[in-house]
């Protein structure tokens, strides 16, 4: 499996639908969804028509400004040739949405690809994903996104959170410019080769509420179409 296409990322404010689109998809391939929002009065993840939720928080933690921090990780296996589209749309009042789309190439099929995931939120200049359970195959996709809440609504030209996650880490994607909506992103993804527990781990300037949140995907080493199963 490796990463064919990335969209830009896309941040809207106000409580504003967030739009992405890749063209030139090829039919099969796994798409995902990453993104982090800050809303002002609902912690529910943005929804997404389509999409199959792979991880999101069941709880944020709340700032002193009174946003909520999130992020979120989607998919769509098997896609089917051409252009795929993505709209979050934010549940309550939301002071930003920041998303992007990625295009992996997969040899999975129909098999269900998603395998362990979790999610972890905290407040610092500091946090993480959570720690998974160990993967059930030796070759996967780790996905892992980190989002951040300003703290107090205090906008940063840049934030300086880390790009990429650690360890092992290459980046999709970032957001260190809060002063337009007030929500900081970082995705990244690593193909690990062996099983075992998976983290995602980011730091940063200020204080700020976080959600981070990571996802296992099974892919085939070979290349060759393959049917896995998991127990």
């Amino acid at each position: 499996m490796a990463l064919v296409q990335s969209s830009a990322v896309s941040k809207t404010t106000g409580g504003a639908n967030n739009t992405v689109t890749l063209n030139g998809v090829v039919a099969g391939n796994l798409l995902i969804v990453t993104g982090s929002w800050a809303q002002i009065t609902n912690s529910t993840p943005p929804t997404l028509a389509g999409w199959t939720l792979a991880e999101a928080p069941t709880g944020q933690l709340l700032t002193i400004g009174g946003a909520w921090a999130g992020s979120v990780i989607y998919y769509r296996k098997n896609a089917m040739s051409g252009t795929h589209s993505m709209t979050a749309v934010p549940v309550g009042g939301s002071a930003g949405l920041t998303f992007q789309m990625h295009e992996f190439n997969s040899s999975i099929g129909l098999t269900e690809p998603l395998d362990v995931h979790t999610n972890s939120a905290g407040s610092g200049t500091s946090g993480n994903s959570g720690t998974t359970g160990a993967t059930t195959v030796a070759n996967e996709l780790v996905i892992t996104v980190m989002g951040l809440a300003d703290n107090n609504g205090v906008p940063h030209a840049s934030i300086g959170l880390n790009d990429p996650a650690t360890t092992g880490y290459t980046s999709l994607g970032v957001n260190n410019n809060t002063t337009d909506n007030s929500i900081a992103y970082q995705a990244s993804y690593k193909y690990v080769t062996a099983t075992g527990a998976q983290t995602g781990s980011w730091t940063w300037t200020d204080s700020s509420a976080y959600v981070g949140t990571i996802a296992t995907f099974l892919y085939a080493a070979t290349g060759i179409p393959t049917f896995l199963i998991k127990a």
